[in-house]
């Protein structure tokens, strides 16, 4: 006759849990100890560099490439009617 089983399914759960949290603990911890890469490599910027970055932004058209080589004409604007109403 085979001897009772000991623990079944519900202690393998529990174990398995408590084992899978402790390692995704202990990974987390590691993670947030590890000094990230190249921060401190990087130079820094300049003022003027910041300029010059925000300066070539501010009229930069992300969809210059699509235009074509016949770019379309801007809208007129429309004045005030010529009925004077």
């Amino acid at each position: 006759m085979k001897s009772p089983a000991r623990g079944g399914f519900a202690l393998g759960l529990i174990v398995g849990l408590l084992l899978g949290l402790g390692l995704a603990l202990g990974v987390a911890l590691y993670v947030t100890k590890v000094p990230i890469p190249f921060v401190d490599k990087l130079p820094q910027r300049t003022a003027e560099q910041d300029a010059a970055e925000a300066e070539r932004n501010r009229n930069w058209d992300p969809n210059a490439p699509l235009a074509g080589k016949n770019p379309a004409r801007p809208a007129s604007v429309p004045g005030p009617s010529a009925s004077g109403t």
